[in-house]
């Protein structure tokens, strides 16, 4: 009798790949994409689950060493 082949879960979710096609989707300019990749990390947010609403909020956010130049 053959066997049943059991199935693995995938174990990689939220790959960088993936990320980087959700902001290619967002249409970000690359000093965006940075800028907005430091605020999220400044907040704790993860990137790949941002929404374009958040994503318009962070990016209107300044960075601390960009309000002291202002």
């Amino acid at each position: 009798m053959a066997t049943q082949t059991e199935h693995q879960a995938r174990t990689r979710k939220g790959t960088e790949t993936r990320q980087r096609t959700k902001m290619v989707g967002l249409r970000l300019r690359p000093e965006d994409h940075q800028r907005l990749t430091r605020l999220a990390e400044l907040r704790g947010v993860n990137v790949a689950a941002l929404f374009e609403s958040t994503v318009s909020d962070l990016l209107a956010t300044p960075l601390p060493d960009e309000a002291l130049t202002a």
